[in-house]
């Protein structure tokens, strides 16, 4: 009987699926300490050089964080998930026209569920977001066109699009310094704040879709 060779990436993959789960299933919670790379090791039963490369691919995807104490599991910032993102855009060759197909399928729901579940706080800094987009600073114009996104998706009360939309802010910021010229952009999300405040889910849906097809058809000719 014959057996392959085991690939150092598949070793690597495997060293990088122990550490995450040990986190995900939170026996490593943000803070603590990862043992060092003789350490691991040792405990893995492999080479150290592979350690190595799966502690540099967690760093590079923000899940560890180094300092000259060692390494530790890292509090997820703002870009936690943006920055592998990013990388996956550029790897994958994947164009804003994909991007924004995937904006398209989550913030119509993400609009639909804000008219639902929107408290008084949430209402107030749409609002005033939604004024903000009147500004005569192309900047000013484009923080609050993020940030009223960025607000939908918290008022819809749910995390994980809360923290996908969050992950795309980087990404977002570069393309509205395009879309923000258009002349119907701060009256698009008047409509869609209208549709919130009058808790009119399927109005929301409606002027969220039609403001991701105006910025569809700017961005992509």
């Amino acid at each position: 009987m014959e057996f392959n060779k085991v690939s150092r990436v598949l070793v690597v993959d495997a060293i990088v699926d122990v550490i995450a789960r040990q986190i995900i299933e939170r026996e490593l919670v943000p803070g603590n300490r990862i043992p060092s790379e003789q350490d691991l090791a040792e405990k893995m039963n492999v080479g150290r050089s592979s350690v190595r490369e799966a502690l540099k691919a967690l760093e590079i995807m923000g899940v560890l964080t180094r300092n000259n104490e060692g390494t530790f599991v890292a509090d997820p910032d703002d870009d936690f998930l943006g920055k592998p993102l990013s990388y996956l855009m550029a790897l994958k060759d994947i164009s804003f026209n994909e991007l924004y197909q995937l904006r398209c399928a989550l913030e119509v729901t993400i609009a639909e569920m804000a008219a639902e579940k929107a408290d008084q706080q949430d209402l107030d800094l749409l609002k005033s977001l939604v004024e903000k987009d009147k500004s005569n600073s192309i900047e000013e114009k484009v923080k609050s066109n993020v940030s009223f996104h960025l607000c939908l998706a918290k008022a819809s009360k749910n995390k994980i699009f809360y923290e996908i939309i969050k992950s795309l802010k980087m990404i977002l910021t570069q393309s509205q310094f395009t879309t923000i010229q258009r002349e119907n952009s701060y009256l698009e999300h008047e409509e869609i704040y209208k549709a919130v405040v009058t808790k009119d889910p399927q109005k929301a849906r409606l002027a969220m879709k039609t403001h991701l097809s105006g910025v569809y058809e700017h961005v992509i000719p």
